[in-house]
């Protein structure tokens, strides 16, 4: 079994050197609010320290109590927006667009009295693109929350440019208002800087906390093996049952995570279900158990497919679901969860 860890280098075509200048702090683009937003050439740390260290000193100042000032939650913010628009095939979940829009509306209140109007009319353009006719910021919110389903994508778009362009009454009364909502940020913020930089949020301070563990899962032949290694990041290593026994890795978190979104999406799906992913696919071709060719097809990297039937899909994700339940693999995924976002 393969322990090679760390994340795989991906290419994405929608990744323009601009967005990577933006994410590197190297360059503040134009202030156009439909435009991806970056906080002010002041705010930016110095490449020696770059965003990666920039996040985790915010995140260590929330840990101690410390005092967060309004440009570091626009350095988050922007990270935060990045998160929720450029994902290849995945939206984010409809739980982290609602506390994005709660976050505005908790921020919104404590702006000076007397600000900039057309900053207003802009945040209540982007609330009422539903047929919604409300005049004030928080009814708009709140309309847009009560919605079922909305265009998902731009509603970090606020967010971003309140923090940017707004100024507060009181930067301890904004950390207070923000603070209900870190989780939720926190996790589409390490999201962006994923799929920006293609690492994760860690500090390299703490490694040496984690020491190599194993663990391995067995489920009617089919076998599930697990390594955390001195990075402390995720390996594993799929067996599927048959003569030929054969085995897929699925390198790091982000591959981990990925076939567990993966088998949850497809489980019961109907005839003719496509499930696309950043490195994974999977379609269902019948219902006949015993045609060989019905069943559910997986394409992994390469292009390397494996057939299932039905029965055995469910045992497969009946194998990951008591794998989660181990509290060695609880603990880390915790962990591996804060460092990565949610992918």
């Amino acid at each position: 079994m393969s322990t090679t860890t760390g994340v795989q280098p991906r290419t994405f075509s929608w990744l323009t050197d601009g967005f990577r200048d933006l994410l590197s702090f190297q360059k503040t683009p134009p202030k156009n609010r439909d435009e991806p937003v970056s906080v002010s050439d002041a705010t930016q740390p110095t490449l020696e320290t770059g965003p990666t260290a920039a996040l985790l000193r915010m995140k260590e100042k929330k840990d101690t109590g410390a005092p967060i000032s309004q440009k570091e939650w626009a350095r988050l913010a922007q990270f935060v927006q990045m998160g929720a628009e450029f994902s290849p095939n995945r939206h984010i979940s409809r739980e982290s667009v609602v506390g994005i829009l709660q976050a505005f509306r908790a921020a919104y209140k404590l702006r000076k009295p007397g600000g900039d109007e057309g900053k207003a009319a802009y945040y209540l353009n982007k609330f009422n693109t539903m047929g919604q006719d409300e005049d004030t910021i928080e009814a708009a919110v709140e309309t847009h929350l009560d919605h079922a389903e909305w265009p998902i994508g731009n509603d970090a778009r606020p967010l971003v440019v309140f923090l940017r362009d707004d100024d507060v009454t009181d930067e301890a009364a904004l950390t207070a208002a923000l603070l209900p909502y870190w989780d939720t940020l926190w996790r589409v913020a390490a999201r962006g800087h994923f799929l920006v930089h293609n690492k994760p949020i860690r500090d390299e301070r703490k490694l040496h906390a984690y020491e190599p563990t194993a663990a391995t899962f067995i489920r009617e032949s089919f076998v599930f093996s697990v390594i955390r290694c001195e990075d402390h990041d995720l390996t594993a290593l799929l067996t599927f049952p048959g003569s030929t026994a054969a085995m897929y890795p699925l390198a790091s978190y982000p591959d981990i995570c990925e076939f567990r979104v993966m088998l949850a999406a497809i489980g019961e799906a109907p005839v003719g279900t496509h499930w696309n992913g950043d490195r994974l696919m999977a379609y269902t071709v019948g219902r006949e158990l015993d045609a060989p060719a019905s069943g559910l097809h997986f394409q992994g990297r390469g292009g390397v497919t494996f057939c299932f039937t039905f029965d055995q899909w469910n045992i497969l994700r009946a194998l990951f679901a008591e794998a989660w339940e181990n509290p060695f693999l609880q603990s880390s995924w915790a962990v591996l969860t804060e460092e990565y976002g949610e992918l």
